[in-house]
């Protein structure tokens, strides 16, 4: 996805009809990176914050889908490795995705945002889906990375018995950061709180 022109904020796509993707295990490959101010490049696998305009942007961040508002997506086998965020679930709208990995997330020359970000009166559901090295580094140097799942009035996570996870919209704001296997309990309550 090197190269690739993107709407702004660095988006790749807006959904505006329902849709499935069968993804086949493909894997969006994004190679963000830049050089710092004292020479050395950073990558999604070598990660810093990128402080403009001391360091010099070598490739953009991009973000996969928007999901226009009221519309429905089912993702199933899409994966995507260096991307600054996968999806952004628009009001009314709902996503549903299923063996799935996202890896990698930086969010060089753009804002950064969650890898999952779910709108006031969206619903996104997961199953059999893996977050991984989600900026990992980026913890210690500073507000540089926004969680890996995001819901605005979001008052409960749900966890199914299949180990799906799913995330219904109400009224509070949260931010979930996914760093190792979550321990997340049914009917999480209404306050925000990380992983």
């Amino acid at each position: 996805m090197d190269g690739a022109t993107a709407e702004p904020g660095g988006w790749l796509t807006t959904i505006s009809d329902a849709l499935t993707i069968e993804g086949h295990g493909a894997t969006l490959i994004g190679n963000p990176k830049f050089l710092s101010s004292g020479g050395t490049v950073y990558t999604k696998t070598n990660v810093d914050a990128f402080q403009p305009p001391n360091d010099i942007l070598l490739q953009q961040a991009f973000s996969f889908g928007k999901l226009a508002p009221g519309v429905s997506l089912n993702l199933t086998a899409l994966n995507s490795d260096g991307l600054n965020g996968f999806l952004q679930l628009r009001e009314g709208s709902t996503a549903s995705l299923s063996q799935a990995t996202a890896r990698n997330s930086v969010s060089y020359g753009v804002g950064a945002r969650s890898v999952f970000d779910a709108l006031a009166g969206s619903t996104l559901n997961l199953t059999q889906v893996v977050l991984e090295h989600i900026n990992p580094a980026l913890d210690s140097i500073g507000p540089a990375w926004s969680g890996a799942i995001a819901g605005a009035n979001a008052p409960q996570l749900q966890t199914r018995p299949d180990g799906s996870l799913s995330v219904d919209q109400g009224a509070s704001q949260r931010v979930w950061r996914v760093q190792g296997p979550p321990s997340i309990s049914q009917n999480a309550p209404s306050t925000n709180r990380m992983f």
